[in-house]
């Protein structure tokens, strides 16, 4: 019986520590968006540049789109620069950038930032990547992975929809919740770092709970 009840009490120990690691790493990790990670089935792109044309369809999961990580890599002499280029298809309205193709194997990844588009949770968005007018060459591929990775949207080389799709992750202004609750906040309303302490008084009450219910199951008045 004591050796049960050590175990039980190890469990009971190991279970309330990793739900507070899971609790911590909601609160710190910063909200993911629309996207698509790179796969298995991980190809390169052709060459952006010459007669090859880049585009990505998807639709944005969030408020305030403001940012498109991609992930690119050398496939020659680098040279000249792209334009990458948002359009919201429900809107009409675009962005651009003309962008130096060394930027964009730097390091592992780009990120083609923008001002904050407000009202884009729900819309259906294309990326174009392309060749500045009058650049010779770019040396730039970017990676994408093949299947059917998106409920919406894929990969399209010069304009021709392929089983595939970019590696790439949207970005949005929104911070991690614990930045959230300790921030500027709205006098008219209650300070949210009330949940803050709410959640750890929480997480504490857990380990109470669990306790009582290993000595309730040890318990032989209640065992009977």
């Amino acid at each position: 019986m004591g050796s049960t009840t050590r175990n039980a009490r190890s469990a009971i120990d190991w279970v309330w520590c990793a739900s507070g690691v899971l609790l911590v790493v909601l609160l710190v990790a910063p909200p993911r968006t629309a996207g698509d990670s790179l796969g298995v089935r991980r190809f390169l792109t052709p060459e952006v540049g010459g007669s090859f044309r880049l585009a990505q369809l998807f639709i944005m999961d969030d408020l305030d789109l403001s940012g498109i990580e991609i992930r690119a890599t050398a496939v020659g002499p680098v040279s000249g620069s792209l334009v990458f280029t948002l359009r919201d298809i429900d809107t009409g309205d675009e962005v651009s950038a003309h962008v130096a193709a060394e930027d964009l194997v730097r390091a592992e990844s780009y990120v083609f930032s923008f001002p904050p588009i407000q009202l884009s949770s729900d819309h259906e968005f294309r990326l174009d990547v392309a060749p500045s007018p009058g650049t010779a060459r770019s040396g730039v591929a970017l990676w994408a992975t093949k299947g059917a990775r998106l409920d919406y949207g894929g990969l399209l080389i010069n304009d021709m929809p392929r089983w595939a799709s970019l590696a790439f992750r949207t970005r949005t202004p929104a911070v991690a919740p614990i930045r959230t609750m300790f921030g500027a906040r709205d006098p008219q309303r209650p300070p949210q770092w009330l949940a803050a302490i709410g959640l750890a008084g929480a997480w504490l009450a857990l380990r109470f709970v669990l306790k009582a219910v290993v000595a309730s199951a040890d318990d032989p008045l209640l065992a009977r």
